[in-house]
């Protein structure tokens, strides 16, 4: 188990344990006082098969008021990859190990969140794996692409093949993270930081069988 928390040039900076005050001040991201219930739209939590549902959903949001949207504890599935591509959005759940998303695929990128501000990512476990074959042979957990302003807190990170992709991404704070592999099927990379400026790490912990950190490429 490899834990990592260090300060790289003016890219990194150390913060407090989780728990602690982040103390990122020039992370801001202000959320939407409305959180919308995703049950409330037609998406069960139930194990199923659910891309249809929630792909439906994040098309939905508008694309100047965003959205806060709330996964009770469950499981939502999904096969095909997620995409935020709008300002003001946020996604939480019940905590990592309660609200679990599950991208059933071996490969491809699980969230991609791009060309966006003032967003964040809160309190649910994202695994990756094609559940017939128990294997993830490529692909990204969460990429985060030329987007600023954003946050991901308090998330458990399982089988992405690379957990998280950080291209162009500036004044993040991602905070309290786990990310690990079990199944089989290739050599995972726990971070991926390219090109990205004022991004704040806090208690990051990596487990995997490759580059826990890899910067540049």
């Amino acid at each position: 188990m490899k834990n990592f928390l260090f300060c790289v040039m003016v890219v990194f900076s150390v913060l407090p344990s989780c728990g602690g005050e982040s103390g990122a001040r020039n992370v801001i991201v202000t959320q939407s006082s409305v959180m919308v219930n995703v049950r409330d739209f037609g998406v069960k939590g139930d194990g199923s098969d659910e891309s249809a549902a929630i792909g439906a959903l994040l098309a939905s949001v508008d694309a100047t008021s965003g959205a806060h949207l709330y996964f009770p504890s469950g499981t939502y599935r999904f096969t095909s990859p997620l995409a935020v591509s709008k300002n003001n959005f946020f996604m939480d759940g019940d905590g990592a190990g309660l609200t679990i998303l599950h991208f059933d695929s071996s490969n491809g990128t699980a969230l991609t969140v791009s060309d966006v501000s003032n967003v964040s990512f809160r309190n649910f476990t994202l695994i990756c794996f094609d559940s017939a074959t128990n294997t993830r042979t490529g692909g990204t957990a969460i990429k985060v692409y030329n987007s600023g302003s954003y946050v991901l807190e308090n998330l458990v990170i399982t089988d992405g093949y690379t957990g998280l992709d950080l291209e162009k991404a500036y004044s993040g704070l991602i905070r309290c993270v786990n990310i690990t592999e079990y199944v089989s099927g290739g050599s995972f990379d726990g971070v991926r930081v390219r090109e990205a400026i004022s991004n704040f790490f806090d208690s990051i912990d990596v487990n995997c069988r490759n580059v826990g950190w890899r910067f540049g490429t």
